[in-house]
């Protein structure tokens, strides 16, 4: 039994119903969730390694709203919810049956120099993901809407 984590993003997250329906009939269990506003030292963990111009694009478009972080169980967990995720950054990429293809926007927004995508959906890629993903998951406290 392995785990991996979502996070379900603010353009996405009033479909958060429907996309665990989603990772559920994949055979995956969705064991806790929780919906929360990410601060800035979380959305740095998550992505390090971007040019400034995408750093304030994707703190800008997760500073819009909650997102839902949540830990999935399941064999292979996280190699199962990274191909329903959709592999691709962008949506258009990813089939329709994936959660990127269903539910990302179709057109990526230009902010200054960088080209954003609204997917929807962050997911773990690897193990040493899944374990930052993780500590970040026990690091957050729901947020009351």
């Amino acid at each position: 039994m392995e785990r991996s984590v979502y996070i379900i993003k603010p353009e996405a997250v009033t479909h958060r119903e429907l996309i665990r329906s989603h990772i559920r009939d994949a055979g995956l269990r969705v064991v806790a969730h929780k919906l929360v506003v990410l601060p800035t030292h979380a959305i740095e963990s998550l992505y390090p390694d971007m040019d400034a111009d995408l750093h304030a694009a994707t703190l800008h478009y997760f500073r819009v709203g909650p997102s839902e972080i949540g830990i999935v169980e399941g064999v292979d967990a996280v190699k199962r919810l990274y191909h329903i995720a959709g592999e691709f950054v962008d949506p258009t990429k990813c089939p329709p049956n994936t959660i990127r293809g269903s539910y990302g926007f179709r057109s990526p927004v230009k902010w200054r120099g960088a080209i954003y995508f609204l997917n929807g959906l962050h997911r773990s890629r690897d193990t040493s993901e899944v374990a930052r993903d993780l500590s970040l998951f026990d690091s957050l406290t729901d947020t009351k809407i």
